[in-house]
């Protein structure tokens, strides 16, 4: 079979920006595997193939999903490079399953390319010497769409280096192994776990809530008051004023919601944006914006809600991060224990009482059946 030449795979990727790693898409290539002696197909055991995996001069030897809080999740992989060469690019292809073991479609951050159950990615401007591991944070930025990731397995699809482009002769045969495949339970290894459980902890009390309220303010930027916008022929909008005591200009800002019903549980956000799943914690981004030093911000923009979300009673909103006109990035360090005080919490009522929250309909008996 023919190699198909660099320059043909490089009319055929496109571009996700994300860190330095991009989607990408292998030439169409399918490999048969013949015997020198007899010319008929190999049958392989997974074993087998497991072996000739390992021994491959460039090896994905790990999995991870790496959780984000501002920015999309990413999929990543521990590349080996047991050749003689220094790699200078990496073609990484992913596959995913859920708890069940039922294989996951994986679409990109971006909305770029259409869901697929195998992906690849690209990493480029990498100095990889022979023997050496590479754990770069570059990976596969996976949209919200895709939740209940539970395993993941990863292979070296192919590599650049100063000898020009080589793909893995085993990549077709991983894909018929694995891709849209259920996971059978002798074939998960340790690596391929990336789920992990939440730690649970007590709704934090009256006391700790009301001092993080006041560390917040002392914050370069915090949120002064949230809202739920109902509207007539567009989607409702959570909104949220930011007063700006940075002493520079912003120029985005990153708001976190948190809402709840008229009974006071807690509940997962939905956007209207297509792709996005819920959570407990949705974080909307507002850029192009030109917030002097001093400034309370209050346009007239929110997070755009899916009709699934219309029964939020209560809201609760909190600036993050924003960026400046300098090009300086400020995470807000309060945003961790703000999460831990409220992300998938009941909310307890003296924090209605005390205007800690914002009321949609001042006050739980005012609410109606939503």
């Amino acid at each position: 079979m023919k190699r198909i030449l660099l320059s043909a795979l490089s009319l055929m990727l496109f571009s996700l920006l994300f860190l330095s790693a991009c989607t990408c898409q292998l030439p169409s290539v399918k490999t048969t595997f013949y015997s020198e002696e007899t010319e008929e197909e190999e049958k392989w055991t997974f074993g087998a193939f497991e072996e000739a995996l390992l021994s491959q001069p460039v090896v994905a030897v790990d999995t991870d999903l790496l959780e984000q809080r501002l920015e999309a999740d990413l999929l990543l992989a521990a590349v080996q490079n047991n050749s003689a060469k220094t790699l200078t690019k990496i073609y990484i292809a992913f596959a995913a399953w859920n708890e069940a073991r039922e294989p996951i479609k994986l679409r990109d951050a971006k909305g770029v390319a259409p869901a697929e159950y195998v992906q690849v990615v690209y990493v480029d401007r990498l100095e990889i010497k022979p023997g050496e591991l590479w754990e770069g944070r570059s990976g596969y930025a996976v949209s919200d769409a895709c939740e209940g990731i539970y395993y993941v397995k990863a292979i070296a699809a192919a590599f650049e280096s100063e000898d020009g482009y080589e793909e893995n002769p085993l990549f077709e045969t991983w894909r018929d192994f694995f891709e849209g495949k259920r996971l059978d339970g002798d074939r998960i290894r340790e690596t391929d776990l990336v789920h992990s459980e939440p730690e649970t902890e007590p709704a934090p009390d009256r006391e700790s809530a009301l001092a993080l309220e006041k560390a917040e303010k002392a914050e370069p930027i915090y949120t002064a008051s949230c809202e739920y916008r109902e509207q007539d022929r567009q989607a409702d909008l959570l909104m949220a004023t930011v007063q700006n005591n940075s002493g520079k200009t912003v120029t985005k800002i990153y708001v976190a919601f948190a809402a709840w019903d008229k009974a006071g549980e807690a509940v997962k956000i939905r956007s209207e944006a297509a792709g996005e799943n819920t959570g407990y914690i949705k974080i909307c981004s507002f850029s192009g914006v030109s917030v002097p030093a001093g400034a309370l911000w209050q346009e007239p923009l929110g997070l755009s809600l899916a009709e699934e979300s219309e029964s939020i009673a209560f809201l609760k909103a909190f600036a993050a991060a924003f960026e400046c006109e300098d090009g300086s990035y400020v995470e807000n360090p309060l945003f961790a224990e703000w999460k831990r005080h409220y992300e998938g919490k009941p909310l307890a009522d003296w924090a209605k009482k005390e205007t800690l929250v914002y009321s949609r309909f001042g006050s739980a008996s005012d609410a109606p059946n939503l």
